[in-house]
């Protein structure tokens, strides 16, 4: 599970972003940190914190791999945004989109591909 708010803080106007995961009933990692850079819309802001979560998905498959854990089937990321789960899965860049970095769109999209 991911999510953020937009421009939570009322100093810099920055979000925070979360994520938690787990494995059957059992959460075995999560974060919250507020992102590096302010994001102009709400859904900007939970493109950016998938994009965080994604980052960990990779490292727990990798982790459960070294473990000697195989797993086969693609990670869900779940996150509240139509908006943000559209770009994920179409990055195509439109007048509203042109402000998000272009590493991100193109990871995360890869990683949908991929999956």
């Amino acid at each position: 599970y991911t999510d953020a708010d937009w421009a939570g803080n009322a100093v810099d106007s920055r979000s925070t972003s979360g994520f938690a995961f787990s494995l059957g009933n059992v959460a075995v990692t999560w974060s919250s940190k507020k992102q590096t850079t302010v994001s102009l819309s709400s859904p900007e802001a939970k493109y950016r914190g998938m994009v965080v979560a994604t980052c960990e998905a990779i490292w727990l498959k990798r982790l459960l791999k070294d473990l000697q854990v195989e797993v086969s089937d693609p990670t869900t990321i779940y996150c509240d945004n139509l908006n943000s789960i559209q770009l994920a899965k179409n990055p195509i860049f439109h007048a509203r989109t042109k402000h998000i970095e272009v590493h991100c769109n193109h990871f995360v999209h890869e990683c949908v591909l991929s999956s």
